[in-house]
């Protein structure tokens, strides 16, 4: 579970609206390191987030993960959007094992998931329907699944938003420490970043028409603080 992500002079235009939303990004997010985009509605972040995970193809540029250029989706690479996404008639086990079900595993799976949902702190609750569960667990359940699959790279669509503050801080510092302990990179869309920012947080600013942020633009490197 190691990749860097190079994103390399990537340019983006709707053609649909005739609006470039992004243009000449560059940076390097190395594995351990957590990249914080941050900007209002609308400048780009989520379209810069979906190029990195092959969801959408870049007008201009590209985007290498582990040395190998993006084309597409890849399991490799998991995407964790707003909403948890969780079958309300599941338990939090079944929940974070689907991932790996429906990718064909089938055994090892008790292991895998329950050390998981340990690293997120909800084992306690692996028995449990998810409708039990408050909209911190749920995320903590979805954040188990995605770390079930032991992906190279953690891609995360501000799905803290909907939380109360108290709970989205904790939450994205937690996000911070596994990145760092587990050695992937993770790539946040968020309003704010953490008050508090755990050891390899780096953050950069999106502004409207253009990702031009202090640490995500032309020849900017992201690393982990020292």
């Amino acid at each position: 579970m190691s990749a860097e992500i190079v994103i390399d002079g990537v340019g983006h235009r709707y053609a649909s609206r005739g609006e470039r939303v992004l243009e000449d990004v560059s940076a390097r997010i190395e594995r351990s390191t957590t990249a914080a985009i941050i900007g209002r509605s609308g400048c780009g972040k989520t379209t810069l987030l979906e190029i990195i995970a092959g969801l959408i193809i870049p007008a201009d540029g590209a985007v290498r993960i582990g040395g190998r250029e993006v084309k597409g989706p890849s399991p490799k690479w998991n995407v964790m959007f707003q909403q948890p996404s969780l079958f309300p008639w599941m338990t939090v086990f079944e929940n974070a094992a689907l991932g790996l079900r429906l990718g064909g595993r089938t055994s090892g799976i008790e292991a895998i998931v329950n050390r998981a949902l340990e690293r997120v702190d909800i084992a306690e609750y692996a028995q449990a329907n998810v409708r039990q569960l408050s909209g911190g667990q749920q995320q903590r359940v979805a954040l188990a699944r995605s770390l079930a699959l032991e992906p190279d790279v953690l891609l995360l669509d501000e799905p803290f938003s909907s939380l109360d503050a108290f709970t989205r801080e904790a939450l994205q510092e937690e996000v911070g420490e596994l990145a760092h302990e587990l050695g992937i990179a993770t790539v946040i869309v968020a309003h704010r970043p953490p008050t508090r920012r755990p050891r390899p947080w780096k953050t950069g600013w999106a502004h409207s028409s253009r990702v031009s942020p202090h640490c995500v633009r032309t020849g900017a490197t992201i690393r982990p603080s020292s």
